[in-house]
């Protein structure tokens, strides 16, 4: 920038593709006749019957359900940009950028052969074709997009101390829900209307995760031979000379899940029925127990004849724990015949100060565990000890 020492505008534009999941066209090997399913259980009443020659003469047969692909496949296609504008003063890095990107065509779920309009009735009375299993269809109409606000302090190597510092406030919305299992998104699981899926699977991706901070350093201290204090070899230096401490610190606020209710609201057989929000599910204790408002929410299981109504409840309103994880190690390293070789001992502590870092409490509303957490992301506290030669 003119008049401006040390300081730098960066921009850029992308245009990417996907490359499409491979697993989604292997699942057409799948489809009769050359899979078909047959279920039963054996136990003590009937395992002496069975009949190796004949195994299937037990069970009852599944209906035929189907996985097809559109064939008017288009590959997946992501605008990318971004502005940055970085300064550099007293050796360090100062950056702060705009970074941003926006995708179309991507890989989505849908089931075709689910019953409807909602109403009374058995499934398959309203089922587009009577009889037949489920029909897996995998299209590509997903829309997503990212705005960000990412800021960095840098630090090189210098004076025994290096430092990188970053910054992350964004949002990331899309329609489908991140990936489920082959990249098709989260199917018809995120909609209670796979026909319709604009009407309410538009929300935060599974990835959005409004704020994260990390940090991470080295510092080697001014102690021993060659440094600041202590500089003389000998026992002196074997003891209090050589240390180094690493560390990463990370703190993120938490990602977005989905509310739904155990039973069929809607009587279609399509995976997701949501409740009624009632209030704001954010404002809860925050404790193991209860993460979040569970009355906010409210179930209803129509009887036979109904009504089936929608749940008005959308798609990714409640945000479970975030992440609070120190990683710390400390280094000691003892000269071999000068500065040529050296052995170096390690101590590194991985969630040092053994803080849980909860996983997203449970989500289906009217059931036992609905708003209570169950699991961790990431192990308790682990430390482990290593040695290094360096020659």
């Amino acid at each position: 920038v003119p008049s401006l020492s040390n300081t730098v505008i960066r921009g850029g534009f992308g245009i990417f593709y996907e490359r499409d999941a491979d697993n989604k066209w292997v699942d057409g090997s799948l489809n009769p006749p050359f899979d078909y399913t047959i279920s039963y259980g054996l136990d003590n009443t009937n395992f002496r019957n069975f009949n190796f020659f004949d195994p299937a003469h037990l069970g009852s047969a599944a209906p035929l359900g189907l996985y097809a692909n559109d064939p008017n496949y288009k590959a997946g296609r992501i605008e990318s940009w971004n502005f940055t504008l970085e300064h550099s003063a007293k050796k360090t890095l100062f950056s702060a950028g705009y970074v941003a990107n926006a995708a179309w065509h991507l890989p989505n779920l849908q089931f075709l052969n689910g019953a409807r309009p909602p109403g009374p009735g058995s499934y398959e009375s309203r089922e587009r074709w009577p009889g037949l299993g489920q029909v897996y269809w995998n299209t590509y109409l997903t829309p997503a997009n990212y705005n960000g606000l990412q800021v960095k302090v840098q630090h090189p190597f210098a004076n025994g101390l290096q430092l990188l510092a970053s910054y992350t406030w964004s949002k990331t919305i899309d329609l489908m829900g991140g990936s489920y299992g082959t990249g098709e998104g989260c199917g018809s699981w995120c909609s209670q209307d796979t026909y319709n899926l604009k009407m309410d699977a538009r929300g935060p991706a599974d990835q959005d995760v409004r704020h994260r901070f990390v940090i991470s350093y080295i510092y080697q201290l001014p102690v021993g031979r060659g440094k600041r204090w202590v500089n003389q070899g000998g026992v002196a230096n074997a003891v209090v000379g050589g240390w180094q401490m690493n560390g990463i610190t990370t703190f993120q606020a938490g990602a977005p899940f989905t509310v739904d209710q155990g039973c069929d609201r809607l009587n279609t057989n399509i995976y997701d029925s949501r409740p009624d929000l009632v209030g704001n599910p954010n404002n809860g204790p925050r404790t193991v127990a209860q993460w979040f408002n569970t009355s906010a929410f409210r179930t209803y299981c129509p009887g036979s004849n109904g009504p089936f109504n929608y749940g008005n409840a959308g798609r990714g309103i409640v945000y479970g724990p975030g992440i609070n994880n120190w990683d710390f190690a400390l280094y000691k390293s003892f000269p071999i015949r000068g500065e040529e070789k050296r052995l170096e001992f390690r101590t590194e502590f991985f969630n040092s100060f053994n803080h849980p870092d909860f996983g997203q409490p449970g989500s289906t509303a009217g059931t036992s565990t609905f708003g209570t957490i169950s699991s961790t992301y990431f192990d308790n506290r682990e430390i482990q000890f290593g040695l290094k030669l360096y020659f």
